[in-house]
Order: C-alpha cells, then sequence, then structure tokens
C-alpha cells in the first residue's frame, strides 16, 4: 500500500470511517451510530471511532498523509466547520470538525 488517508464520512445516523491508500483501495473500514444528542458527543464519538480504528489496525495518526472528511448539513470548507444549516444533528451548526482532528492527530483534514 503506498500512502495512507484517512476518510470520514460524518452522517446523519453512523460515523463511517476507512484506511484509503492513494489508490483509492480501502483496506479497512469501520461504522460508529451517532449519538446526535448534541455536536460534542459527535466529536467525542468521533474521535472514539478514529482511536478504535487506529487501534485495531496497529498504526498511529502520523502513518497517514491527511484526512478527508465530509459531515452533515452545509459545511463551510474555509474554516473547516459545520455552517448554519447543522442537518438533522442538534447543535451541529458552527461546529469546528478540521480544527480539532488537527490538534488530537496532528494530521491535516481536508474538507
Amino acid at each position: 500500500m503506498g500512502k495512507k488517508y484517512l476518510g470520514i464520512d460524518i452522517g446523519g445516523t453512523f460515523i463511517k470511517l476507512g484506511i484509503v491508500d492513494d489508490a483509492g483501495n480501502v483496506s479497512m473500514r469501520r461504522e460508529v451510530p451517532i449519538d446526535r444528542s448534541g455536536s460534542e458527543t459527535v466529536m467525542e464519538t468521533l474521535m472514539s471511532g478514529i482511536d478504535t480504528l487506529l487501534e485495531d489496525s496497529g498504526l498511529t495518526a502520523d502513518a497517514f498523509e491527511g484526512m478527508g472528511v465530509s459531515a452533515a448539513g452545509c459545511i463551510d470548507t474555509t474554516k473547516g466547520c459545520v455552517a448554519e444549516n447543522g442537518g438533522n444533528i442538534p447543535n451541529w451548526s458552527f461546529t469546528s470538525v478540521t480544527g480539532p482532528l488537527f490538534e488530537r492527530y496532528g494530521v491535516r483534514a481536508t474538507r
């Protein structure tokens, strides 16, 4: 496998995570149900899911060239956060997504 990337899809009911190479091959994937009680819970669930994926894969965050993130609602790609419409996740509007991911894992996230 060439360069590795972490793919993240934050949907309305599940967070889907995958390890993808630069050719688009998925070597591992996980789905984590979302507790939609609020943005903090979603971000905690996301981080926990990433931690589990890393543990299961035997990799550390520095093995990844980057993260690709999609999320429910309208996304402000310049700021890396959810814009005014947060979809069906309560208090999801204006949640910073890419900033906390970089702070915790040290890997740039693209939107």
